[in-house]
């Protein structure tokens, strides 16, 4: 399809039934994982404009909030994830939270109420899956029909 070259689906199926079961399964795998990157860059993208610096460390596990967003192929290589989850910071920038307030400052019962602030949703992840929705899956056909293709030319 790049470079005015043309691959007919009969042809792509032909050579993928003549795979093993093992290179069937790297070959889903990898076309996964390489279309579900697409979403995963864009996350990280629209994290960053919410958050200022999302690659500092924090300082009790050393880890980015960037590397919070994780993604992950199942072992039956039908399905793959993108989740937020690597880091629970992420669900509040995503969710917000609600407005709270101290009562207690130090074990002292305080006489009025403190507020402490609240974060606004901003919804980056789900704006990222709408943004990227259809490259990923235009995305998975073109690289299930590329790997397919490197493979057959690995073995010729």
């Amino acid at each position: 399809m790049n470079n005015g070259v043309e691959i007919d689906t009969q042809q792509v199926l032909s050579m993928f039934s003549e795979l093993t079961s093992k290179e069937r399964k790297k070959t889903f795998k990898l076309s996964l994982r390489k279309s579900a990157n697409i979403l995963r860059k864009q996350v990280v993208s629209n994290l960053k404009s919410v958050v200022k610096d999302v690659n500092t460390k924090n300082r009790w596990n050393q880890k980015t909030l960037q590397s919070g967003v994780r993604l992950s192929v199942e072992k039956d290589s039908q399905s793959v994830k993108v989740h937020i989850l690597g880091d629970f910071r992420l669900k509040f920038f995503e969710l917000g939270t609600k407005n709270r307030y101290n009562e207690k400052k130090k074990k002292v019962k305080l006489k009025k109420e403190r507020y402490t602030g609240s974060n606004k949703a901003n919804y980056y992840f789900k704006n990222a899956k709408t943004q990227t929705e259809q490259q990923v899956f235009s995305s998975l056909e073109q690289s299930f029909t590329d790997i397919i293709k490197k493979i057959n030319d690995k073995h010729k």
